[in-house]
């Protein structure tokens, strides 16, 4: 992931389960006994009074009320009617050991969660606390992993000081801040797709725990994306034993990131087309649809106008996700970001396996900036942790960086060989050529040179491998 770490947390995730006891001491120590375990986790406040009860409210809404209605019946429902008044919200267990009718329904009736008939030290009241405690929990933890993401996903935080990165964010901001239903992301493999799909779902979903939901369509077989996409009802199939949701339902209200959409076959196309216009589903087996309110970022490493052009894409789907098309520029199209990204990576897997950061040597730091990295972002990015795990010296010179990326001397030097022009002449027919014809003879001729590499051939060229893809085909040269 090319991104800076920043430790400051975008929103407040709060990390204590707040209980206000209204009742005698024996309802306060069965509640303690209760939470002994977690008692790091607990901020308890007990008090006899609704009077004081509602007045810490000034101070923090708690999570959980517990009111003592067998020795406090008249203070608890004078608090009950007034917390309701309020408009404040929070769970709230009653409790008495004999409780009359009319005051069960009247708790119930005034929105308290449960009505415990038994004493403070029961069974049931127990299950009753650890319950909510749970829910909180979960409910805690969740909130800590989305504020872990915000944090990671900033946009702020993306390594973007090349031009070709600085356009990518320009667009992502945009798009953050007037959201579109469909995004398209194209690039080659390591470039950084799911990084921005998660930047773009984050960034929208500020201090919000929507749902990112990932699935790779090349991963699964064919005839179990359907099912994993839009889910199935029982009996829809031998196997179905129960029903299940679909991814779709899953990122309700969020994001469902579809990698490598081009491998996805022609007849699930239609039905995803469907499924995105309409904003509706059916399940396998199925009777009636299912609304959802879900953005689709797709992504791919294949050239999805020649796919429609070879009929293996369906046009109309291609139209509708590229309403905003996003091209994720090659690492070694990325100037200065690419010595960034190694020393953020050093500092990263540093920090992981609890060593000190290394620093790079002056020919390691050229050598980062002048190899093709056919992985891109991905591939420096497992180099560096290499370099990191294996290293013991402070400086990490050169050749721990060919060990790293099993290269050999010959290879590195047919590396420099590429990026400083080959030292090789290039013949032209007789009777001379035209400016087009030269273009297309040059563009030939080199890509023989390299064996087809067209890595390599667009660096000694000059121009993008994307630029170089569009001009094979513009002049339909042949690779073989």
């Amino acid at each position: 992931m090319d991104i800076k770490r920043n430790d400051e947390t975008p929103f407040s995730v709060e990390l204590k389960f707040h209980v206000l006891v209204v009742g005698d001491p024996p309802v306060e120590h069965a509640v303690r006994m209760c939470f002994t375990k977690h008692f790091e986790s607990i901020d308890l406040f007990c008090t006899d009074s609704g009077t004081t009860a509602f007045d810490s409210f000034s101070k923090k809404t708690p999570d959980l009320i517990v009111l003592d209605m067998e020795s406090r019946r008249t203070h608890a429902l004078k608090f009950l009617s007034a917390f309701f008044k309020s408009g404040e919200q929070c769970n709230i267990i009653a409790i008495a050991e004999k409780p009359s009718i009319e005051d069960v329904v009247k708790c119930v009736r005034m929105g308290v969660n449960e009505f415990i008939a038994a004493n403070p030290n029961s069974q049931k009241l127990r299950e009753c606390l650890s319950g909510f405690f749970l829910k909180w929990e979960k409910k805690k933890n969740g909130a800590i992993f989305q504020a872990d993401q915000q944090n990671t996903f900033d946009l702020h935080n993306i390594i973007s000081g090349c031009p070709q990165m600085q356009v990518v964010m320009d667009i992502v901001q945009k798009i953050i801040k007037r959201p579109v239903v469909t995004v398209l992301l194209q690039g080659e493999t390591g470039t950084g797709k799911e990084v921005i799909a998660r930047c773009l779902h984050y960034g929208t979903h500020k201090n919000e725990t929507s749902p990112f939901v990932e699935v790779n369509c090349s991963a699964i077989p064919e005839n179990l994306l359907e099912a994993e996409l839009f889910g199935y009802e029982k009996g829809a199939f031998t196997d179905a034993k129960f029903s299940k949701k679909g991814l779709f339902e899953l990122a309700d209200g969020g994001t469902l990131f579809l990698d490598e959409i081009g491998d996805m076959h022609l007849l699930l196309q239609a039905k995803l087309l469907k499924a995105i216009e309409e904003k509706k589903i059916r399940r396998l087996g199925g009777l009636k649809d299912i609304s959802v309110n879900t953005r689709i970022i797709a992504a791919t490493n294949a050239d999805l106008e020649k796919l429609v052009e070879n009929s293996s894409f369906r046009k109309d789907l291609y139209y509708r996700l590229s309403v905003i098309n996003i091209y994720l520029p090659l690492l070694q199209e990325r100037g200065e970001d690419i010595l960034e990204l190694a020393k953020f990576f050093l500092e990263k897997h540093s920090a992981t396996y609890a060593l000190p950061v290394r620093k790079l040597s002056p020919a390691a730091e050229q050598f980062i900036q002048q190899y093709d990295w056919p992985g891109n972002v991905r591939e420096l990015q497992y180099v560096i942790e290499r370099v990191v795990v294996l290293g013991e010296s402070t400086v990490i010179e050169l050749a721990e960086l060919k060990s790293a990326l099993c290269i050999k001397e010959q290879d590195i030097q047919k590396q420099h060989k590429t990026a400083n022009g080959w030292e090789r002449a290039i013949g032209i027919p007789r009777g001379g050529l035209s400016l087009k014809d030269s273009e297309m003879y040059l563009i030939a001729e080199i890509l023989k040179m390299t064996k087809g590499n067209k890595t390599h051939a667009s660096k000694i060229l000059g121009i993008s491998r994307p630029r170089l893809n569009r001009k094979i085909e513009e002049y339909s040269i042949s690779l073989g």
